[in-house]
């Protein structure tokens, strides 16, 4: 679809209906990435963007924090990472529900407070309260 240019380039490609995989790393040298670009998350509860958004938020403190970019990407990388794998953990889940209409029928069975439970962990996040956000009088005054 790239005129050849494609077969050329040690490129990662899915088809955007089956985002299975995950990168090994986040950043090589002083080069870092965020949201799907390394770390794919089925469409079916519209966590990309707002993982995204986590993700450039929590940028933002390690290179604040961190003095050497490897290290504050490294810290970026592995305060994100639990995470990440929850909310692509749900999702999955979620995802092999709606692809079941038959378990649709189950879903009153299930105790609605583990319904719950684990829906509040997973969207009543906060980078602010439980994250880890330290707070702004943690941050250097310039960056307040």
């Amino acid at each position: 679809p790239f005129g050849g240019v494609e077969k050329h380039l040690d490129v990662m490609r899915e088809d955007i209906l089956e985002l299975k995989s995950e990168l090994p790393s986040w950043s090589k040298g002083k080069v870092v990435l965020l949201g799907e670009a390394c770390h794919p998350i089925s469409p079916n509860l519209a966590q990309g963007a707002a993982l995204a958004i986590e993700n450039g938020f929590e940028l933002g403190l390690a290179l604040v924090e961190q003095s050497d970019i490897e290290h504050a990407l490294a810290r970026y990388e592995e305060h994100r990472s639990p995470r990440v794998t929850a909310c692509r953990r749900v999702t999955g889940f979620t995802k092999i529900l709606g692809a079941m209409p038959e378990v649709s029928g189950l879903m009153p069975l299930v105790p609605a407070s583990l319904n719950q439970r684990v829906f509040d962990m997973f969207l009543d996040y906060s980078l602010t309260a439980g994250g880890s956000y330290p707070g702004p009088s943690a941050l250097p005054q310039s960056a307040a």
